[in-house]
């Protein structure tokens, strides 16, 4: 049997310890010129289950890379298993979903006031729970998600 790269191990360790939970993953990681990467897309997900998935699979990453400075750097030495340089989670969207809150973000605006770009991007920030410019507008969660 093959054995699988660092990066591989990752990916397959964060998808067992998100399905023992009960959250559907895709998991997928990628070799490169001097690193690795691991991709977890998860869909439909409240910002606080993000947030616990960001925080539990840390230990995973050991890079960091600051695109304003264009350096890199390193984080998690201590761990003691597989880790790969960059970890990336993406929570997708269902149509239905998206449409839902923009639905009610144009019930609560003043339409005329706003860009496309800004509807879409207050839907965005609503979805993903980064409300800190929209809570004179939403002051509770649109979605009900599954407990």
């Amino acid at each position: 049997m093959r054995k699988l790269s660092p990066a591989a191990q990752v990916a397959k360790l964060i998808k067992s310890e998100l399905k023992k939970n009960g959250i559907a993953c895709k998991a997928k990681s990628s070799s490169f010129s001097m690193g690795d990467s691991v991709t977890i897309e998860i869909n439909n997900q409240p910002p606080w289950v993000v947030d616990a998935i960001e925080s539990q699979t840390d230990k995973y990453e050991y890079g960091t890379f600051d695109a304003m400075t264009d350096c890199q750097g390193f984080k998690n030495r201590d761990f003691d298993g597989p880790q790969t340089k960059y970890l990336t989670i993406n929570n997708r969207f269902d149509e239905s979903i998206t449409l839902e809150a923009r639905r009610h973000i144009l019930s609560k605006i003043d339409v005329e006031h706003h860009s496309e770009n800004d509807i879409q991007l207050m839907t965005w920030n609503y979805l993903t729970g980064s409300n800190r410019f929209l809570g004179c507008y939403f002051k509770k969660p649109l979605i009900k998600y599954a407990a």
